[in-house]
């Protein structure tokens, strides 16, 4: 038997990968191992129990996809052990040594964990209904516990730097990790947080998808991330001053009372706004589509990204606070003057879905700025008025009549910038956004 097994060890790497080559319908390990063998793959065989004669010497166990019940006594040098898409409902004899545990797709519904020394654990699509006290290591900094059955949030290790719980029933949140600094809850229950002790290094909270009316009171000055899309919240406000990125698309937002002078970007498509008055300035992307504005006239003055696409407005007054605006999406509006507003907005790079092209499969259009003196050459010689606050910054207060040369200038403005500039197509990952900013801060 050990000449069989011979072909699948990779004496370099001290790795033997045995995925799919045990028969399914024997259900038992009969191959041999060699003795120095670090790596062992089992995955994908069938397999109904673990060998209890290993290599003393394994560092990596991977017997995913199996038909293993429990968990038997293993090597204590064994630091990863992947036991996913099995049967098992209980996990205990985990070694000491070990730091990561892959328990997704089982039948878990009790834990036997804390004497062990693990930093990840991922216990997904399980059954767990709660923590119970000293269940957990102290060590664990990562924990995910998604499409389970918990009720509560409690009895969680301090160490746990990332905690991921969502998809399940929690409808109450009792405490967290002292050391957290990222909290998952999307599609849970949650009513409110508000009572809650928040971990003073918390930086990110997703919490889509649950019945929260309000934005919690006690939120921690560390938190540079916020995203509570498709809530039942109504006023924005109770947001750290920190703050930096905040999305509340699909809720029933129609008053904003105060955000952070520090956000830069704005996720708030979906409600009920009628106005983009009270925005702080510093906001650089604003995405509040499918609302009720009439009047596009304020927006913060270092927006560069804004999309009002399905909206109700009427008229663009485009004043200073326009200047740095690069990219605009305002299809689905009653805008009747729109050729008056690209000249107007001679900074934007991408302007898009401002005219539907019809017999398209593409949703989306673009001015051509190549052929815009084309146009603008047409609309001069059918006596059409252009307005004259269109060349720069400059000009943003000027008064009289637009000349060829103005146009002829402008025309060249914008090719220039075009030859120049890259576009700034597709939208921005607004949570990888939040990720790089922390990352580059704590470097």
């Amino acid at each position: 038997m050990q000449n069989s097994s011979e072909q699948y060890y990779n004496e370099s790497t001290k790795t033997m990968n045995l995925s799919g080559v045990i028969p399914k319908n024997t259900g038992e390990f009969k191959l041999s191992i060699p003795t120095d063998c670090e790596c062992l793959h089992l995955d994908n065989n069938g397999l109904k129990q673990l060998s209890n004669n290993l290599p003393e010497g394994l560092k990596v166990l991977s017997a995913s996809g199996n038909l293993i019940e429990s968990i038997p006594k293993l090597p204590e040098g064994i630091t990863h052990l992947i036991l996913s898409n099995n049967k098992i409902s209980k996990v205990e004899n985990v070694p000491s040594t070990c730091v990561y545990l892959d328990m997704r797709y089982n039948k878990v519904s009790s834990l036997d964990l804390s004497n062990s020394k693990l930093k990840t654990l991922k216990l997904n699509f399980n059954s767990l209904k709660t923590f119970t006290q000293n269940t957990l290591p102290e060590t664990l900094e990562h924990l995910e516990v998604t499409n389970n059955s918990l009720s509560d949030v409690k009895n969680l290790p301090n160490a746990i730097k990332l905690l991921n719980l969502s998809n399940n029933s929690i409808t109450k949140v009792t405490s967290l990790p002292s050391e957290l600094e990222k909290l998952v809850l999307i599609n849970n229950k949650v009513l409110k947080l508000d009572g809650l002790v928040f971990p003073e290094k918390l930086t990110e909270i997703e919490i889509e998808y649950n019945y929260l009316e309000a934005i919690p009171t006690n939120l921690p000055k560390s938190l540079k991330g916020l995203f509570l899309d498709h809530n039942k919240i109504s006023v924005l406000n109770n947001c750290p001053e920190e703050l930096e990125t905040l999305s509340c698309d699909s809720n029933q937002v129609h008053t904003v009372e105060k955000l952070p002078e520090n956000l830069l970007e704005l996720h708030i498509s979906n409600n009920q706004l009628t106005s983009l008055k009270k925005l702080p300035n510093t906001i650089e992307d604003l995405h509040a589509k499918s609302n009720l504005l009439r009047e596009l006239k304020h927006i913060p003055k270092e927006c560069g990204t804004l999309d009002v696409r399905n909206n109700l407005i009427e008229t663009v007054k485009v004043t200073k606070c326009f200047k740095n605006l690069r990219d605009l999406s305002i299809l689905g509006n009653n805008i009747k003057d729109v050729d008056s507003l690209i000249y107007k907005l001679n900074r934007l790079e991408v302007l898009s879905d401002i005219i539907p092209e019809e017999d398209s499969s593409d949703s989306e259009s673009e001015i051509d700025f190549d052929n815009l003196s084309d146009n603008m050459s047409e609309n001069l010689s059918d006596g059409s008025d252009i307005d004259p606050r269109l060349l720069d910054e400059d000009m943003m207060d000027h008064e009289g009549e637009v000349t060829s040369d103005d146009i002829l200038n402008f025309s060249k403005k914008l090719k220039k910038s075009k030859s120049s500039k890259k576009d700034k197509k597709g939208k921005k990952d607004k949570k990888q956004n939040v990720k790089q900013k922390v990352g580059a801060k704590k470097s």
